[in-house]
């Protein structure tokens, strides 16, 4: 059978590149395996105008955002599904320190304000270094983005459901070969399974596992964000995804005793209402040591082609990049030399002494 492109794996990435090929008409078969631990299905889904402690403002997110939304809002009608909400970030200072850096930013800083009245938020939580604003701030319904192009896929006949095997796929001068497929191109957008993709594992992936408990807290307004040391972020019905944790050491992807053991006690402290937890959740992110997404074509395998690494900025990076990769695929433009996979052209020459 052949296409104009095969797309490895179904997560965000996969998802986004697979609609962009959508849109433009082309033939694809997307192979995902279904996991269900991928990083993609566990993630919370929120889109951050500011990162860090210092609460500077995300790399490139005036362009990046309108790219995200544009993009979301074209899929709640293709899937008829309700998937982007704008909603506010209330943030609970853990510190005089973050208090002050909040504070410096509030005049640089347009997505950032003062709360004038922070006193209903003690009927909430306990806090005692007052409250700021961040917003807007967006959630993107991952479960129901990926189960919703997943249906899609399987209605249109698009969707190989197997484990990919390496073995099995011959890179060529003409394109790709996977089993009965020919393809002109391959699309990886594995996630943290890049690390051992055999074009692309020497890249400097640095993947780290995060861990959240979905918790019932019913008396908590749903209608915006919290956060102090964890973030609470309203899902479906009561429920809250409280997280996350950032782990550069550990033995496996699955949730920790340590994990399930410590937020609770943690809510118990800083919450003044009854919760239950429901369950523990936890998966791999596949960040790059530069904080870059890796994207573009392999410089010594030019039908072999990456759309990854994205961390923790994936919903808001992932549809602008995903657009990207499909304009130079088929319209021969330029991909932002700061994530082209090219930046790495001396590593990658190594792909074959791995």
């Amino acid at each position: 059978m052949n296409v104009d492109c095969i797309i490895l794996g179904q997560g965000l990435c996969g998802t986004l590149m697979s609609y962009e090929l959508y849109k433009r008409k082309k033939s694809f078969v997307v192979i995902d395996d279904g996991n269900r631990l991928a990083s993609s299905k566990v993630a919370a889904g929120l889109i951050n105008p500011v990162t860090g402690k210092r609460f500077v403002k995300s790399w490139k997110y005036d362009e990046l955002i309108h790219s995200a939304i544009e993009v979301y809002e074209e899929l709640e009608i293709v899937l008829e599904r309700k998937l982007l909400r704008k909603l506010d970030m209330i943030q609970l200072h853990t510190g005089a320190d973050e208090q002050n850096n909040f504070q410096k930013r509030l005049e640089t800083e347009t997505h950032l304000s003062t709360i004038d009245d922070s006193v209903f938020l003690k009927t909430y939580f306990n806090f005692d270094y007052g409250a700021g604003k961040i917003a807007p701030c967006f959630v993107v319904d991952s479960s129901e983005l990926l189960a919703g192009w997943r249906n899609e896929l399987i209605a249109d006949n698009c969707l190989l459901e197997e484990t990919f095997d390496w073995n099995n796929c011959i890179a060529g001068s003409k394109g790709i070969r996977y089993k009965h497929f020919s393809a002109s191109t391959i699309i990886c957008c594995e996630g943290a399974a890049s690390f051992h993709n055999p074009y692309f594992q020497l890249l400097p992936f640095s993947l780290n596992k995060g861990q959240a408990l979905i918790v019932d807290i019913p008396e908590l307004p749903k209608d915006k964000i919290f956060k102090h040391h964890f973030k609470f972020i309203p899902l479906h019905d009561n429920l809250f995804w409280v997280g996350s944790s950032f782990e550069w050491k550990y033995e496996n992807t699955q949730p920790t005793v340590s994990f399930t053991a410590t937020v609770p006690n943690y809510l118990r402290k800083i919450l003044c209402l009854p919760f239950t937890v429901i369950e523990a959740a936890a998966s791999e992110r596949p960040s790059s040591v530069d904080y870059r997404p890796f994207v573009g074509f392999h410089p010594h395998q030019p039908a072999i082609g990456l759309l990854n690494g994205m961390g923790s900025k994936g919903f808001l990076q992932a549809p602008f990049f995903a657009r990207q990769l499909a304009s130079h695929l088929f319209n021969g433009t330029e991909i932002l030399s700061d994530v082209d996979v090219k930046r790495f052209s001396k590593i990658l020459s190594r792909f074959g002494k791995a």
